[in-house]
Order: C-alpha cells, then structure tokens, then sequence
C-alpha cells in the first residue's frame, strides 16, 4: 500500500493538477453520482431516488437525505414518508418524525393512510384518526373532499361536513385502480389497464343523483387534476387535456392534445411558472409553459468550502467550522452547521457539541467529513496535550507512566476492580486490561506482554509505557535530558514528565500588546509581539470579560513557488520538484492521510505548509488576553 501512495503521490507532482490549499480550509467537488429526481410537487420541490428532496429553512434551499420514498406539500411546508413508513413534518424548518405516525403507506398534505385501512391527520396540529374510513387502499384529499379505494374494491367519496362516505363505484378488485384525483366537486380514476374515469358531481342522472360516470380514454399511463381540468399522459407519450372550470359538458368531458410535449410517463401539475412538470420515458423531468418544455434540473452543489479556525486544538479545546456551498447557479452560501451530515470516525478523541462545535476530547488524529447533498469533505483534526503530565518514572530502563492520566488524555476511561487488582481501559474500539503485580496485559481480550509489571510512585499506579505501542500504534521517544516521555498518537503529541511541574503565574514582562486593525480588517484587534511576526498576522475580536469571539490568521510569508526542493521517496529514489507543486500535494493529501504520515516522508518541508495552523495563534490571544501579554 505505500508503494501505491508513494507513486501516486510522484504522479500528482508531475501533473500538477491540484491548485495549493490552505491548511485550515478544505474544498469538496462532486464527484458522487447526483441523485435522479423520482416525482416533482407542484412547486417544483424534487423528491431524488436516493431519498432526498429540498427544502426551506429561512431563505436557504437546504438538501437532507431522509431516505424518503413519497413527499406531499412543498418546499416550504410537506409530509413525507421514510422508508419504514414514518412520517417526518416540515415547516419552513429542519424535518422532525411526526410521533406515533409509522406503518404510513401514503400521503397527501395534511392526511396520511396507514398499511392497517386507517385515515390520519394532523389537519388541527392534533394526530387523530378519521373514524368513517377503517379499510381503505387508497386515496387523495382537496380541501376537505375526498376520493377513496376501499380494499374491497369500493370507490367512495367523502367530504368532512357530511356524516358517512358516498359509493361512487364497485371495482372486482381494488388493485385493479392504479391513482386517483379530486379536486372540488371532480374526481378521476386511471385504472391499470389504462382505462380512465371522470366524475363531477353536478353531472349526474336524475333518476338515481348520482354522478355518470365518463370515459375519458383507455390507454392512460399517468392522470393530473390540474384544478378542474383533467390532465392524461398516453402510452404513446402523448399529453391530452380537457376542458376546464367554465367549460361546457361536451369541453368538459372531451379531450384535446397539448402541443409540444411528447414521450411523457408521468405529469404534475404546476404552479403559475410551469404549468406542467412532465417525466419523460427516458426518466428525465421537463418544466412545460406556454407550448414549450425546457429540462427540469434540481438546484445542485457544486462544490463545498470547509473552514475551521484550527486543525491543531489542544484536549478540551472547542473549535467552530463553518461552511460554505456553491451551487451550480455560481450563488455561494453559508450553510446551517445542523443540517449538514457530520461523521467522526474517532468519537472518543472529537465530539460534536449540541451548538455545533468541536470539541478536543483527547490526544490524536481524527477524520472530520461533512456532507451536503452528495459532496463531501474530509479533514484531519490532530488534537495534542497542552499540559505536561507527571510522575512518569524510569526503572533499569523501563519507562513508566501512571494509568489515570495517560489514558484520559488519549481519550480513554479506566476503572479499577480492588478484588482482583485489574484496571479496565477502553480507548476507542480498544479494551486493555492491566493487573497488578503482571507483567502481562490483555488487549481486546488476547494476552500480550509488557517490559515491566505496574509499580506504585507517589501515590498513583504506573504501567510501562511500552504497552502504548503495543495496543494503540503511539510512538515513544524518551528525553534523558528534559526527564521526560514523549507520547506520539500520530501527529499527536503528550508529554509526561519525571520532574515536578510548576505553573508560571501570569506576569506583564511578555512583549504582546495589541493595536487597533485597519483596512479591510478595520474593527478588529492585531496581535503585535508575538514569536511569528514575520510570518503571520493575528486578527482576533474579543468580549468585556476578555474572552476571544472571533480568531484571523493571514500569511505574510514570501514564498518562493518555483524554487525547487529534493525529496526521496519510499523506495529510496529522489525527486526534484518545484516548491508550488509540493504545495499541491500537500493540500491534495493532507486531509486523505496523517500528517504523522506526511510528516515522515517529508520532513520540516511539510511542516512548513502547514503555517499558519501550525502556530496555534488562537492560544497567543488566549495567553495575551489572560494576562501574559497586558
């Protein structure tokens, strides 16, 4: 496998296709295959076949993939139904599972049909079931009026001021009806075999009152009520319609084909924009207006910008991305952090708080993605210990540090069993168990050894540090001069030390102080003394009670891109390549592998990319602000 990442890498350099990158920003494209649209409202809201659909918070289109296979309503108000048949709500707002609504099979706005025959609402904001319907297979809903397919076969109307259903029709099988359409005082019926029925109520026979029913075709594969206007896709994907409110019977119940639209499968009708949101057979969508049809594409992202103050927090640190979509429209937006699909593949070292921050849990590397509506984004977050630990201790070379400390500080628990003497570690996926008195722990169960048995030393159990390696991949490197072990989770760094740690108190001999920022940076404050002047500017905003709000870090390094810079590879070849095209490289692979990794292949090099990040400048301020700068 690295001889793989080393050639890739080589060829990245070569071609120079990756523009160079920030550390702190990483940029996703679409490179997953976008979702097909399924069915349309009639305000265009698309419901994708991965189970998607679009909506509207505030004044944002948001995408959130709900597994969804039916919606009703719109953008800004609908229903949906998930894959388990639970029924999610939304209002101008983020969906929620309307409670007690499961074993839906269909929706039509404010009603849903249960698998069980059963009618709900929410109509009133109160679940409630319809009692006059208990075995019903189908139906659709305007205003109060309903058209409805009783599971043994009856076709009945219903309108809710009245006391019980109408009978329309008997069908010999319920499932010989495939949709149904009311509107008003009309109702239409497309059965499989492409037979279509239109009824109205104020056309009736006045022998027995009840409405005649017409025959408007026999080879209908889709119908549309388009308020009184009856709308039928052909087999031959041909649209016909017939005649509207204010028409006479004859318009009324006769059809007349609708101009330049063909190969049609399924027809909605649309609002004052788009008359028509027609299927084609070849399974795309059409807007059609006016005699004309012009391809219906959803709004798509393009690509998304992922900013993040920092990479590089310290343990119990909280950090706030935020990001960025483009939409294939060329309008860029600032996304709601909510309503953006968040993995972290290390949980016990990053976790997401309830006001959509970051928070450092432990020492390491972790994998951040985000995505929106099929693009995604990965970036490493590599968390460090900003405090020294104590009361490591070296005995006949064995390196020992206690238990407790280390393992919170990797993100781990332990707990201690007096009755059998035996510590219990879980650290991520990773289960240790260290007993007293052996020199033998057991790591997910299976028995491995240790340089030494644990000790006691001022009051704390020690275990050798050796085990760190063993069970978690850390890397050790022991300071005889400082006295002290240094601890690498990837690019993760702790220190325990042998020596007595003492905190330096707050003084006013640092060289910090601030000035007020102008230009384009006007309204903020720069850090002046601080280590890195000559490389970076720190702009930061802070509150009455000396609390940082806000954290900006350009780089004012004069880089010389085309200078070049040798390398060796993996296999021990050397490379010589242009300062810009390492860039590239670095900013194409830093968020796919560890900068442990990285780090390793190329050295201060590669470190000196990851400027500004790598400056931690957020902890400058919060050093100046408490008092080490003023």
């Amino acid at each position: 496998m690295k001889r793989v990442i080393s050639r890739i890498l080589v060829l990245m350099v070569m071609v120079g296709l990756i523009l160079p990158n920030t550390s702190g920003t990483v940029f996703g494209d679409s490179t997953l295959t976008p979702p097909k649209v399924v069915s349309v409202q009639s305000d265009g809201t698309p419901l994708m076949d991965d189970g998607s659909f679009w909506f509207v918070v505030g004044r944002l289109d948001v995408n959130r993939n709900f597994n969804l296979t039916q919606i009703a309503g719109g953008s800004g108000f609908g229903y949906g139904i998930t894959k388990d048949g639970e029924l999610i709500h939304w209002d101008n707002s983020q969906p929620s599972f309307v409670p007690d609504a499961n074993n839906v099979k269909q929706i039509n706005q404010y009603y849903w049909l249960k698998t069980d025959g059963t009618l709900w609402t929410t109509k009133n904001k109160e679940v409630k079931q319809l009692s006059a319907f208990k075995a019903a297979s189908m139906f659709d809903e305007d205003n109060g009026r309903f058209i409805i397919v009783s599971t043994d076969g009856e076709l009945l109307r219903y309108y809710d001021q009245t006391s019980k259903p109408a009978k329309l029709e008997q069908v010999a099988n319920a499932g010989a009806i495939r949709k149904i359409q009311v509107y008003g005082d009309t109702a239409a019926v497309l059965y499989e075999d492409g037979k279509v029925v239109l009824y109205n109520t104020n056309h009736f026979d006045l022998k027995t009152l009840k409405p005649i029913p017409e025959l408007m075709t026999t080879d209908g594969v889709d119908i549309e009520l388009n308020g009184d206007q009856l709308l039928i896709a052909k087999k031959d994907g041909s649209v016909w319609a017939s005649g509207g409110s204010g028409s006479s019977d004859k318009e009324r119940f006769s059809l007349v084909q609708v101009s330049g639209i063909d190969q049609i499968q399924q027809i909605v009708s649309g609002n004052s924009s788009v008359s028509i949101y027609a299927q084609k057979t070849d399974g795309t969508w059409v807007g059609y207006q006016d005699g004309k049809t012009a391809p219906f594409t959803p709004i798509h992202v393009k690509s998304l910008k992922l900013t993040i103050p920092t990479r590089f927090p310290k343990v119990g640190d909280t950090i706030k991305p935020w990001i960025t979509l483009e939409y294939d429209s060329g309008t860029k937006v600032d996304f709601p952090w909510g309503q953006a699909d968040i993995t972290i593949d290390q949980p016990h070292l990053l976790k997401l708080t309830d006001d959509g921050a970051l928070k450092s849990l432990g020492v390491g590397d972790t994998n951040f993605t985000v995505q929106v509506n099929g693009v995604r984004q990965t970036m490493v977050i590599t968390s460090s210990l900003k405090n020294v630990l104590e009361n490591a201790k070296q005995v006949k070379g064995v390196t020992y540090v206690p238990i407790k400390s280390v393992f919170q500080a990797l993100g781990g628990t332990s707990t201690y069993a007096a009755t059998t003497k035996v510590y219990s570690i879980v650290v991520g996926d990773t289960t240790i168990e260290i007993t007293k008195g052996s020199a033998k722990a057991k790591v997910n169960g299976e028995v491995v050894a240790m340089k030494g048995a644990p000790i006691e030393n001022k009051g704390e159990t020690l275990f050798a540090s050796d085990l760190l390696t063993t069970a978690l991949g850390a890397k050790l490197k022991w300071d005889a001069k400082k006295e002290q072990l240094n601890i690498a989770m990837g690019a993760g760094q702790l220190v325990v030390t042998a020596k007595l740690v003492t905190v330096a108190k707050p003084t006013n001999s640092s060289k910090m102080t601030e000035a007020p920022a102008t230009g384009d940076m006007a309204g903020w404050k720069i850090l002046k003394g601080h280590p890195y002047e000559k490389s970076i500017k720190i702009y930061f905003k802070a509150d009455k009670k000396n609390q940082m709000t806000s954290l900006k870090v350009v780089d004012i390094r004069v880089v010389n891109l085309k200078q070049k810079v040798s390398w060796t590879d993996e296999l021990g070849r050397k490379h010589v390549n242009t300062v810009g095209e390492m860039y590239s490289v670095f900013a194409a692979y830093s968020n796919r592998y560890t900068s442990n990794y990285l780090y390793n292949l190329f050295g201060d090099f590669y470190l000196n990319w990851l400027s500004p990040d790598s400056y931690n400048a957020e902890y400058l301020v919060e050093d100046y602000l408490r008092g080490f700068g003023q």
